[in-house]
């Protein structure tokens, strides 16, 4: 068979191409994994704001505003609200 009609790659090409293939990830490999963990970070952060948000939402949804607690001495005041919220009422500056 003539050289110069042969088609195809060579074993030797594969492999580096293969291995090029494999260094290119090895590079993107931590990369990725940075972008993930701050993706991550981003999302909990973003969850906890709802979180906080949330009850204060659902007050202002209701025409009700209740107090929020700020510190660990009024935790109380989510612990009692129970049906409370579930009544309807006007607002107060009406």
């Amino acid at each position: 068979m003539n050289r110069l009609t042969r088609k195809g790659f060579t074993l030797v090409e594969l492999l580096v191409v293969i291995a090029i293939i494999v260094a290119l990830a090895a590079l993107a490999t931590p990369a990725i994994l940075k972008q993930r963990k701050k993706m991550d970070m981003t999302q909990a952060i973003s969850n906890s704001k709802q979180v906080y948000l949330e009850p204060r939402a659902d007050s202002v949804h209701r025409q009700f505003l209740e107090p929020i607690a700020r510190s660990v001495d009024r935790w109380w005041l989510h612990q009692i609200r129970g049906d409370f919220l579930r009544q309807r009422r006007q607002p107060r500056w009406q």
